[in-house]
């Protein structure tokens, strides 16, 4: 085994303390801060920070051929060590699994990849503060509908203090029910031109009886309802092929991960034959841990991946019109 994974699936069991590794410890850039631009599409619980002075958000950054890139701040303890060393490391046999199972001989498309290409770790000149170089899963999308969902029926590891535990559990009571939660929504709406943003609060409302209210918040953007259907079969599609991955990788287990899904919202020029992009990506990985037990799967995720597909599928089964066109 290589000796950068070696330290990697080390630190993901919950090392990284005990080994007294940090982020400064890792192979680094600084940042070129002439390079930073607001990035207009952040949704969910990306930020570093409570709203206070030292908070950090997602930014992009311009690359040499003039393409934007994804900052993201990384936490500055143990799950910021983690997550970068998951892209640096783990995520690139990931990738490779997750050609195997679509039948891909590469992974150099980014089109088929399940987690954001990694470009990279940076730190901001001067300060402690660290950031993952990322694919910008959504910079083909002109007017981009978001929704940042949280995976599993458990949103805390083994690590996690009774607390922390108590703390997950109340922060929405219906996790372990349903299996996923909506972290943010951001929807575009093409009769006004405008963004709608729905946060963390709207998320917490949805319940058993409600879901299809998220999903309809999702997907009404303006799109005439075939159109709509095809993005949400192509997002299915999508997700079946991340269940397969799942269920065939013993590498890892993930906890309080996110599917970022997206769709492109601006108006079609031809409704007849529109087919606009869609995407789903596996993201936040402060909370992954390697599998002990080759046999054995990330059954967390599993379930709460399962449910979201159902859920989905049993809303684009309530679009269909009666004459099945």
């Amino acid at each position: 085994m290589a000796a950068s994974l070696l330290v990697g699936l080390l630190i993901c069991r919950g090392a990284a303390l005990s080994m007294d590794v940090h982020l400064r410890d890792l192979d680094h850039d600084l940042i070129d801060v002439d390079r930073i631009v607001p990035f207009a599409h952040q949704v969910g619980g990306h930020r570093v920070g409570d709203g206070n002075a030292a908070s950090r958000d997602v930014a992009l950054i311009r690359d040499d051929n003039g393409q934007h890139r994804l900052l993201k701040p990384l936490q500055p303890d143990e799950r910021g060590v983690r997550e970068a060393l998951f892209y640096r490391t783990i995520s690139q046999e990931f990738a490779r699994l997750a050609c195997t199972v679509r039948h891909r001989p590469t992974t150099s498309d980014a089109e088929f990849r399940f987690i954001p290409k990694y470009y990279g770790l940076y730190r901001m000149p001067g300060t402690d503060h660290f950031h993952v170089s990322l694919q910008n899963c959504i910079g083909h999308m002109r007017s981009p509908c978001i929704a940042d969902i949280k995976i599993g029926r458990v949103t805390y590891d083994h690590t996690a203090t009774p607390d922390k535990v108590l703390k997950e559990v109340a922060n929405y009571r219906w996790q372990s029910e349903i299996g996923f939660r909506f972290v943010g929504v951001k929807t575009y709406r093409q009769e006004l031109g405008k963004f709608d943003v729905y946060d963390k609060p709207f998320g917490k409302s949805i319940h058993p009886g409600n879901v299809d209210t998220a999903w309809s918040t999702l997907f009404c953007c303006g799109h005439a309802p075939h159109v709509q259907r095809r993005i949400i079969r192509n997002i299915l599609s999508r997700l079946a092929e991340i269940a397969a991955l799942m269920r065939a990788q013993s590498q890892f287990k993930m906890y309080s991960s996110s599917l970022l899904v997206a769709y492109e919202g601006h108006p079609c020029d031809d409704d007849v034959d529109c087919d606009p992009p869609a995407s789903v990506h596996m993201i936040d990985f402060g909370h992954a841990f390697p599998i002990e037990d080759p046999n054995d799967r990330d059954h967390n995720y599993l379930f709460g991946l399962e449910r979201l597909i159902a859920s989905l599928e049993a809303y684009h089964r309530k679009m269909e019109p009666s004459d099945g066109t």
